[in-house]
């Protein structure tokens, strides 16, 4: 069996004459004559256009064909309407290679090939390409009066073209599958390049001066991959398929956005989008993924989210006009964004059930973070050195978790305005100018805080219901913390060095655990509300106060209040109770008071000036240990007192010293003070079943009128053992011995 020898493909050269015995407006001649051979046309032949001017041209290749040049080759047409070259259908595989084109090229057979040719002026698209599995590469195509390059063929590749000056679009592709890459599209009337098909590439092109956008992508599962977008008239890139990715571009000095994407699950990774009049990356789309963008010195924000659930990530966004983030949409996750130096906000949020965390935005001329939104989480956070405040949050129900710093703004390190936040784990809000953290909201709980050093408050609580559990605060110029609403709680607290004072507290029912509060230049406390509750607290070397408290009904319970510069407590509101506390070597008063219905319970109190020191009228005082302080263990001069079952010794003074009338004085031991035990001048008193035993001065001395003077022990005092002089006063069953002047006295 013999094999059929295979057809070589034959070169035919052809100058601007003889070319015309070949191709006819019909098409390629069959059989033809050149320089007076007569040949046949086989699939796969070339013809080689000689160097010169061909005029007139109008090329329809109908058969598959390779055209090439030798030399420079111009084809010109005198009839606008026509292509110079038309690959008909028929012509799948043609090769056009080398030529200057003044006109079209209308590609419709598949496989062509358009390569390293020059077009110009061409009156409607450049080349016009309805062909599939078309390459367009190396070409200059310049003066299109619609696109330099159109086509609606699938798998069509578009590479390293030079596309200037287009009336329309500088490349406009509807297919799917198509790869345009490597090209150079310039001074586009439209869009620099358009894709409406899907699964399209569109690779390392480099777009600028469009009157539109530099790419427009519709298309769904495209990826934009590498591009330069510069000074279009439009926006770098917009994108509005489904499933895009957008990688590694640079989209700079566009009239609009840098980059903006409209479809859902977009992938926005690696781009740079700088100087924008808009926005550097604008995504209105749902489920899009933005990693690592740059956007810097655009004047609106550098990425601005309005879709749901999207998740920016690991991104920079510096000397924004605007916000370097802001979303609108619900649902987005914000992670790993330095977001500094921007006109407003680092990142403004104001929609719903968004995250922020692990991000660092100081430096903005307005807040580091701005939240509208309900149910906000921030975690890792720092937010310092910016123009407003550090973190503004006015949505109900935010969580913040693990703030690392919210330093050196002008305003608030933290501005809590709506209800129901939890803030967790504010490692510092120092220096800041006004407050360390601010909370005008209800509800609002905030655990472990740092605030020092703050030309304002530690810590300022406004809103109902809110609470304070674990904070540091000192050095303030204000106060440590300062609560004015309703229903407070403060726990665990530190707080010294603070100017003003340690707490300041206006609202009623505060209540204020286990804190020590030392060294403040006013009060370790001050409280002005009803219902005050301290428990467990230490206020210590503080310039005033230790407490100091307005408020009726007031319980200050199991607390130490030692070496303050006056008084460790001064208490002036009614009904308040003082039970169970430690007040020492306070300088003035141990307990002041001066409101009535009080009740001084089960204290002690020693080496103050004074131990307790009570003038409101129907006071209690009751079993306390008052010893050793400077001047009289317990002092009352309000009316209708009870003073039971005190022990009150070694007071420098008497052990208990009563001017106010009606006063009920049993029970007590007063013994081995440096002067009278008890010291009464209260008319119709009632003295009876007290101790009164080695005073320096008397034991049990009574100047009131009509006072009941019963059942007293009174031994070894320095005086008189019960020394009455009071008219109508009444001496029963007293027991007096070894007094040094005598035991009974009246």
């Amino acid at each position: 069996m013999s094999l059929a020898s295979p057809i070589s493909a034959v070169n035919y050269n052809v100058n601007n004459t003889t070319y015309l015995d070949v191709f006819s407006n019909s098409g390629i001649l069959t059989n033809f004559n050149l320089d007076g051979v007569d040949y046949t046309f086989e699939e796969g032949d070339s013809f080689t256009f000689m160097e010169g001017l061909y005029e007139n041209v109008k090329l329809v290749l109908d058969k598959p064909v390779s055209i090439l040049t030798n030399g420079i080759v111009n084809l010109t047409s005198n009839v606008a309407a026509d292509d110079v070259i038309r690959v008909l259908n028929s012509a799948a595989g043609t090769n056009i290679t080398g030529f200057n084109i003044n006109g079209s090229v209308n590609i419709e057979g598949d496989n062509a090939t358009l390569n390293n040719n020059t077009i110009n002026s061409s009156t409607r698209n450049g080349v016009l390409i309805t062909a599939n599995n078309v390459n367009i590469s190396l070409n200059n195509i310049t003066g299109s009066a619609l696109s330099g390059v159109n086509s609606s063929g699938n798998n069509t590749t578009i590479q390293n073209n030079n596309v200037k000056s287009s009336g329309n679009d500088g490349i406009t592709s509807t297919g799917n599958n198509n790869q345009i890459a490597n090209n150079s599209v310039t001074y586009s009337k439209n869009d620099g390049i358009s894709t409406k098909g899907n699964n399209s590439q569109i690779k390392n092109n480099n777009v600028s001066s469009s009157g539109n956008n530099g790419i427009t992508s519709t298309g769904d599962n495209t990826l934009i991959d590498s591009n330069r977008l510069t000074s279009n008239n439009g926006t770098g890139i917009t994108s509005t398929g489904n499933n895009v990715t957008i990688y590694n571009n640079t989209a700079n000095y566009n009239k609009k956005s840098g980059i903006y994407s409209q479809g859902p699950k977009a992938n926005i990774t690696s781009n740079n989008a700088l100087y924008n009049t808009e926005h550097g990356v604008y995504s209105k789309g749902n489920q899009a993924i933005i990693s690592q963008a740059y956007a810097h010195y655009n004047t609106m924000n550098g990425v601005y989210i309005t879709g749901n659930n999207n998740a920016l990530t690991n991104s920079y966004t510096y000397y924004n006009i605007y916000s370097g983030v802001n979303s609108t949409g619900l649902g987005n996750t914000f992670s790993s964004i330095y977001s500094r130096y921007n006109y407003q906000n680092g990142i403004t949020i104001t929609g719903t059930n968004n995250t922020i965390s692990s991000s660092t935005l100081n430096n903005n001329t307005m807040n580091g973070v701005y939240s509208t939104g309900a149910n906000t989480s921030l975690s890792t956070i720092t937010a310092s050195g910016n123009g407003y405040h550090g973190i503004y949050s006015a949505g109900n129900g935010v969580r913040m978790t693990l703030i690392w710093e919210a330093n050196y703004n002008k305003m608030n390190g933290i501005y809590l305005k709506g209800n129901n936040a939890n803030v967790w784990y504010v490692i510092a809000a120092n220096n800041n100018k006004q407050n360390g953290i601010l909370s005008t909201g209800n509800y609002n709980y905030i655990y472990s805080a740092g605030a020092s050093n703050n030309t304002m408050n530690g810590v300022y609580l406004t809103g109902t219901n809110n609470t304070i559990y674990g904070a540091t605060v000192s050095s303030n110029l204000k106060n440590g913390i300062y609560t004015q609403g309703l229903n407070s709680t403060i726990a665990n607290i530190q707080a010294k060095t603070n100017k003003n004072n340690g707490i300041l507290s206006s609202g009623s029912k505060t209540r204020i655990f286990n804190s020590i509060i030392t060294y403040n230049t006013l009060n370790g406390i001050y409280s002005t509300g009803g219902n005050l509750l301290i428990q467990n607290t230490t206020s210590s070397y503080n310039k005033q106060n230790g407490i100091i408290s307005s408020g009726s009904q007031a319980v200050i319970y199991n607390s130490t209040v030692n070496k303050n510069t006056l008084n460790g407590i001064h208490s002036t509101g009614s009904k308040n109770f003082v039970v169970s506390n430690k007040f020492m070597y306070n300088y003035l008063y141990g307990i002041l008071s001066t409101g009535y219905n009080v009740d001084i319970e089960k204290n002690t109190v020693y080496q103050n000036r004074y131990g307790v020191y009570s003038k409101g009228s129907k006071a209690i005082i009751y079993l306390n240990k008052v010893y050793s302080n400077k001047i009289h263990g317990i002092y009352s001069g309000g009316s209708s007192a009870t003073i039971v079952q005190n022990n009150a010794y070694a007071n420098r003074g008497h052990g208990i010293y009563v001017t106010g009338a009606l006063a009920k004085i049993y029970k007590n031991k007063a013994n081995s003070n440096y002067k009278t035990g008890i010291f009464s001048k209260s008319r119709s008193g009632i003295i009876t079943y007290n101790t009164a035993s080695y005073n320096r001065g008397n034991g049990i001395y009574s100047s009131g009128y009509n006072s009941l003077i019963g059942a007293n022990n009174a031994h070894r005092n320095w005086g008189y053992g019960i020394y009455s002089v009071g008219k109508k006063s009444r001496l029963a069953k007293n027991k007096a011995t070894r007094n040094k002047k005598g035991n009974i006295k009246y």
